[in-house]
């Protein structure tokens, strides 16, 4: 939460949003290709990238993990490059002027955080996300889902998860909970049946 809220909090919710936007659309484009969810995920895409630039990353490899784990139709594999394409589009007037005028700087500024410190890994792994009231009881939770997670061989999200601890570099307490939300929910439906 003061991740959200202090400096571009503003600008950081909205690219979360969007890069939430972007991966369902990517799921459904890999799950049940269509021509016109070319568009709308390149829009999204889109959105994310102009909202804010360093949301981007956690999109592209959370975008490669839905790849890896939905990609086995060629046409879908096919339709989400092009969407990736259609964003290079989409976007290429904002980052041309922004190359033109400064450099890769802004853009390496942006990927600055592309590594997580050791503590804060070690921390993800074991569940103990900084400044977080209550989250013991989602940390049990998450242990639950994400037991059942392995139990059940579906490695889609504790991969992710591990990604993003891996992956994100600061601020990756919140762009974690994307997918610990959804091993939570299997460890609450699971509690509850």
């Amino acid at each position: 939460f003061d991740w959200d809220v202090m400096g571009g909090g503003l600008t950081r919710a909205l690219g979360l949003i969007f890069a939430l936007l972007t991966l369902y659309q990517i799921v459904g484009l890999l799950r049940n290709p269509r021509a016109w969810r070319i568009l709308v995920t390149a829009i999204t895409a889109s959105a994310t990238l102009l909202s804010h630039p360093s949301t981007t990353w956690f999109a592209a490899y959370s975008a490669v993990i839905l790849l890896v784990a939905y990609g086995r139709n060629r046409k879908a594999v096919g339709y989400l490059f092009l969407a990736g394409g259609v964003t290079v589009l989409l976007t290429s007037p904002w980052w041309l002027i922004v190359i033109g005028r400064y450099g890769l700087l802004p853009f390496v500024a942006a990927s600055d955080n592309a590594i997580t410190p050791l503590s804060s890994f070690l921390a993800a792994l074991l569940l103990q996300f900084p400044n977080q009231p209550l989250l013991e009881i989602w940390s049990v939770l998450g242990l639950v889902g994400l037991l059942l997670c392995i139990k059940d061989r579906k490695w889609v999200l504790p991969l992710w998860t591990l990604a993003v601890a891996l992956l994100q570099g600061r601020g990756w307490p919140a762009f974690i909970e994307v997918p610990f939300a959804a091993i939570v929910g299997i460890g609450l439906a699971r509690l509850l049946s």
